[in-house]
């Protein structure tokens, strides 16, 4: 769920997963987000983006060490015409518990980059490639490539659309997510 007034968004967001191996077989919802962010525009083709949230222990853990999280986010939009460059980076502070012998925890640091283009006043599509330290010390790095869309279905109401697909073995083959919000 996103929510936008002005320059701030609010965004509550939620996963559910499945996950299937040889030998293991999961599924269920992941850690859920509740973010805020504010938009500071530089001029009319650069703007910045600042944000902060939390992200809450709904992950079914079977070690019973999930705690919530603490993210914070900026990234930096610049405009030419139709096209759209966009870069971003992300901390994350992980505060589950460490499980001696089992499992380490660290922050994470996520880089992000891509290329946007308005292919209609209503409608954007881009794509971008991801790139993040795993939350386990000595966990190889999760890389991505996405491609989103968002269109604007009238004044207010927008939806939007991101496929990713992961380039590590760390980081989900596939990812899917379907949005709609509401604009003031």
């Amino acid at each position: 769920f996103d929510y936008f007034y002005k320059q701030f968004s609010l965004q509550a967001t939620t996963a559910y997963y499945e996950s299937q191996s040889a030998t293991y077989s999961s599924d269920g919802l992941t850690d859920s987000t509740l973010a805020a962010y504010y938009l500071v525009p530089v001029d009319d083709s650069l703007s910045i983006r600042v944000g902060a949230g939390l992200i809450l222990p709904t992950f079914d853990s079977t070690l019973s060490n999930n705690n919530t999280d603490y993210l914070a986010a900026i990234s930096a939009s610049y405009s030419i015409k139709k096209l759209n460059l966009f870069a971003g980076y992300n901390f994350t502070l992980i505060n589950d518990d460490d499980v001696p012998g089992v499992v380490t925890y660290q922050n994470t640091h996520a880089y992000s980059a891509g290329v946007g283009y308005y292919v209609t006043p209503k409608w954007y599509a881009s794509a971008s490639y991801y790139q993040s330290d795993g939350m386990y010390e000595g966990m190889q790095d999760l890389k991505n490539v996405s491609v989103y869309n968002f269109y604007s279905i009238d004044k207010h109401w927008f939806t939007s659309f991101n496929y990713a697909h992961g380039l590590s073995d760390t980081t989900s083959d596939d990812y899917h997510s379907l949005s709609l919000g509401y604009s003031c």
